[in-house]
């Protein structure tokens, strides 16, 4: 028995099949009937997705030049060449020729960096031979049997805080301390501050009849550079190119004199 439509009708074969497609068709996931029901994606996201939105909003309202209208393709290119420009500069040296000013400038750089670095190695050197150990410079006068030149550092030279650590000289002491021990005469004064002792006795050592020693400051206080006068006979005792202070040196007196004779054997 053929079925017919409300009108009488019998359904057509496409409507028939139709029908029975949709109701063999397994049911459509969710996925699915979400992308069906919002093609164009204006849907709500899942947890994930809005939290990486919330981050490209916030990344977006941080930019400082999100006001600004996109460079075109002239601009682009003109700021890639410009970049690619500066960077060859900075590998590159200079090879364009100077102008006389500046050949002149340039001449004279080499110099000035020499002539620093010959200033770092002197000053170096100066605190070499000055410092506490320096040791004990010789140097030949010219001339057919010049005498021999020592040259010894002032001593310390921080007498506030060496007077400190004064000890109470003894003879043991000054024997065990001192390489050198002889009384000179300052015979003169130079303007750089440079004293010239002329030897007069040698209690110990080898020492050379002249002596170079720097002018120290007319204070009287232990552990500072001796201050000489011209004329003024002196003791001096010195270790390793520097000269022994903290009443070790000083100005003939009794007492010291006493004192170098029962260290050296008098």
């Amino acid at each position: 028995m053929t079925a017919h439509d409300d009108d009488g009708t019998a359904p057509h074969a496409d409507e028939a099949t139709t029908s029975d497609a949709a109701s063999a068709a397994p049911p459509a996931s969710a996925a699915d009937a979400a992308r069906t029901a919002d093609p164009a994606g204006l849907a709500p996201r899942t947890d994930a997705v809005d939290a990486d939105g919330a981050v490209e909003r916030l990344l977006r309202r941080a930019d400082p030049a999100r006001s600004l209208p996109p460079l075109d393709l002239a601009q682009i290119a003109h700021l890639k060449e410009t970049t690619m420009s500066r960077a060859a500069d900075e590998r590159t040296p200079e090879s364009t020729t100077p102008t006389p000013a500046r050949a002149g400038a340039d001449a004279r750089r080499p110099r000035r960096r020499v002539g620093w670095a010959v200033a770092v190695g002197a000053a170096a050197a100066v605190l070499a031979v000055v410092g506490i150990t320096a040791a004990v410079q010789l140097s030949a006068s010219t001339g057919a049997g010049a005498s021999h030149v020592t040259e010894l550092a002032g001593g310390p030279g921080n007498g506030a805080e060496i007077a400190l650590k004064c000890a109470e000289i003894t003879p043991e002491m000054l024997a065990g301390s001192a390489d050198v021990a002889f009384e000179a005469t300052a015979t003169s004064i130079a303007d750089d501050g440079t004293v010239t002792l002329t030897v007069t006795d040698r209690y110990a050592g080898d020492i050379t009849d002249v002596v170079e020693v720097p002018q120290g400051d007319d204070v009287l206080l232990d552990g500072m550079p001796l201050h000489y006068d011209e004329g003024g006979s002196y003791l001096i005792a010195a270790s390793e190119g520097a000269i022994l202070t903290c009443g070790q040196s000083g100005p003939v007196t009794p007492d010291l004199e006493q004192l170098y004779a029962a260290a050296f054997g008098r």
